[in-house]
């Protein structure tokens, strides 16, 4: 929330982060939120398994987002050419 990210709530000016943040901390404290040490908990072998595919996924997303942009400017084409 306090980022630099592009559309983090400091970026985006939002006034009552402060107040947002306190009330995500009383909720992990009332939920009894604890971190789990994954890498402890499950196998080397199977966290690679997940993050590969999770890396085919992301690159496949990459190509669609490609592939869509071409979709766009050929369907921008040929709709303006039909304006005129």
């Amino acid at each position: 929330m306090l980022g630099p990210a592009r559309r983090s709530p400091s970026v985006r000016k939002i006034e009552d982060i402060a107040e947002r943040i306190a009330r995500l901390e009383r909720l992990e404290e009332w939920a009894g939120c604890v971190p789990l040490k994954v890498d402890e908990l499950v196998s080397p072998e199977l966290l690679h398994q997940y993050y590969s595919i999770q890396d085919e996924i992301l690159n496949k997303m990459r190509d669609a987002q490609e592939i869509a942009k071409k979709i766009g400017r050929q369907i921008k084409t040929r709709t303006d050419s039909k304006s005129l």
